[in-house]
């Protein structure tokens, strides 16, 4: 057993005086995340030790896709909070209201796109028309084709959709199984170093705002309102860190994601990383939901009230002037 030097003894208890000495305890909460782009600031307060300085030991779940990560904030009881797109979200809200949005991290017009061989006559979104094209259902692959086809009056019979995971679109399109997919970043990162000089990028900036939202258990956030506070003061620190030191928050990413600088860095204006919870986030919730309900991707046609589904009073009483819905 190690004893206290006694010099350092007799400073607490005149400092103390008979106050019992206490010793701050931290709260492990346990996240579910895709490591992506759209994470970064998550990932760069936990590598900082952001967390920890505010009393969190965070156990951190790392997913393929925003829409793993919900299903397991859904589906495991020990998992107090997601980081997802609206497309999980939003298709589970027809049937589930035990969560909801803290705020969003990141937001993005330019992260989903179309990547296609050119082998197979795409030389432009129009060339989509009878093709095969893959998307990850209920991702933001799946939402932002159907907007893409919309823009370039394509209907949905006019292609076969073929639904694969996040982690083997580009495996099938660069076997051929399919001739283009919609995906995200890192995956176009990769595809340019898959398929070389075959692969056609197609980009339709400003048509598809993106968001990645912070989304917990409203049993969690009834029970810690202090944590959810703690993680937000991390989250709002990192996205101070990644303001100031441009380069250090590009060169940490790039480490935690296997990825070289410069290919970070050439996409790192794609993203605006920021906290928030603005009213655009309801509209699009409201958006995504018309859209599934047209679809038939849900299969109730009453539109959920999003406004059960958000909390913006932690953010409102950490940084008032980021939350702006109303």
């Amino acid at each position: 057993m190690r004893y206290l030097n006694p010099l350092i003894l007799a400073v607490l208890m005149i400092t103390l005086g008979d106050r019992t000495p206490v010793i701050a305890e931290t709260q492990k909460i346990t996240v579910a995340s895709a490591t992506a782009l759209l994470s970064v600031p998550f990932l760069i307060a936990r590598d900082k030790g952001y967390f920890e300085d505010e009393g969190l030991t965070i156990s951190y779940h790392q997913t393929e896709s925003g829409k793993e990560a919900f299903e397991l904030l859904l589906n495991d009881p020990h998992m107090d909070i997601s980081m997802a797109t609206q497309s999980p979200v939003v298709f589970n809200s027809f049937t589930n209201d035990g969560y909801v949005i803290l705020g969003g991290i990141a937001t993005s017009y330019n992260d989903v796109k179309i990547i296609a061989r050119d082998d197979r006559g795409i030389k432009s979104l129009a060339d989509l028309k009878n093709k095969r094209i893959g998307v990850s259902k209920i991702t933001t692959s799946h939402s932002f084709l159907s907007l893409v086809l919309t823009h370039n009056i394509i209907l949905k019979s006019d292609i076969t959709l073929v639904d694969i995971a996040p982690p083997y679109l580009l495996k099938a399109l660069a076997e051929g199984r399919v001739d283009a997919v919609a995906t995200w970043e890192p995956n176009v990162i990769n595809a340019r170093e898959l398929l070389k000089d075959s692969a056609i990028i197609m980009q339709t900036p400003e048509i598809y705002r993106e968001d990645f939202y912070i989304v917990a258990r409203k049993e969690f956030v009834q029970n810690n309102p202090d944590a959810v506070m703690k993680f937000l003061k991390a989250i709002i620190r990192a996205e101070s860190y990644i303001e100031k030191h441009r380069e250090d928050a590009i060169a940490t990413a790039a480490r935690i994601m296997g990825l070289e600088e410069g290919t970070v860095s050439a996409v790192w204006d794609d993203f605006k990383y920021h906290v928030y919870f603005d009213q655009v986030i309801l509209i699009n919730l409201e958006d995504e939901a018309r859209w599934m309900i047209d679809e038939g991707i849900s299969k109730t046609l009453k539109m959920p009230n999003y406004l059960k589904f958000i909390d913006p009073a932690p953010l409102n009483e950490l940084r008032p002037e980021a939350v702006t819905v109303f």
